[in-house]
């Protein structure tokens, strides 16, 4: 009788731990793609600002936009390298909980699937975009300037 009850409390402490670890992978991943998404347009709004009268015709005024534009994604991919550990770090605990489940009999397989799934990594999403804001305000300079 107490083995029962003490495997029941294990399984419900199981399944908490799971879902504290869920709910925090969520939370860095989700906030981080939110924040990746405002600064992005953030940058693109800036890029067109730049455009705008008397903004064109103002040299230093460009490039101050265009520095801001950019720091604002060195800031973001500040807080991905930040988050990042975070999120692999609940990602593997939600893995090695499913895999103590399955020893208890139970079927358990969402973050085992996630695994085996080939997937393009978020890192190259975050270069993808940093590359495009940086070549958009390099030909921007340049177009300044012809």
């Amino acid at each position: 009788m107490l083995s029962d009850r003490f495997k029941d409390k294990f399984i419900d402490t199981l399944l908490t731990e799971y879902q504290a670890c869920h709910m925090n992978r969520n939370h860095y991943d989700s906030l981080s793609w939110t924040i990746c998404s405002i600064f992005t347009s953030a940058s693109l709004a800036l890029l067109g600002i730049s455009f705008l009268n008397p903004v064109v015709n103002n040299p230093l005024d460009v490039i101050l936009i265009a520095s801001f534009s950019i720091l604002i994604f060195v800031i973001y991919m500040a807080y991905e390298r930040h988050a990042r550990p975070w999120i692999k770090a609940s990602l593997d605990r939600c893995h090695e909980i499913e895999e103590e489940l399955r020893r208890l009999g139970f079927h358990t397989t969402l973050h085992t699937n996630i695994r085996g799934i080939e997937q393009i990594r978020g890192i190259w999403i975050l270069r993808s975009l940093v590359m495009i804001v940086l070549f958009a305000w390099i030909f921007r300079i340049m177009f300044l300037f012809i």
